[in-house]
């Protein structure tokens, strides 16, 4: 199973947790371990500053086979997206997209 990171915009606060939770879901069905540093950093909002945050998405980024970008990278996915391109770490841009009701989640990726 591999491990992959998500980036995930946080755009639309009203619909980011059923957004997280889609993709999160979608990359389980296809055989990945996902991590969503976002949605670690929304659960604890006001608990940690954001330094401390992106500290730990980093960390964890090292160890990750692959690196899955969902929509237009904010300014904290950028910096997730050059650490890495700089550690030589396979990038997939996936469209972003909210799950049908009732619907497969269709993946949109290339394996």
């Amino acid at each position: 199973m591999k491990r992959v990171f998500l980036c995930l915009p946080k755009e639309d606060e009203s619909q980011y947790h059923v957004l997280a939770q889609h993709h999160i879901l979608e990359a389980i069905q296809h055989d990945a371990a996902p991590f969503a540093p976002s949605l670690y950093a929304a659960v604890l909002a006001g608990e940690l500053e954001r330094g401390e945050g992106l500290l730990c998405s980093l960390a964890f980024l090292q160890v990750c086979d692959e690196v899955w970008v969902f929509g237009h990278p904010s300014l904290s996915m950028q910096t997730e997206l050059s650490m890495a391109l700089e550690l030589g770490i396979p990038v997939r841009e996936l469209p972003l997209s909210l799950p049908a009701v009732g619907k497969e989640i269709p993946f949109s990726g290339t394996n």
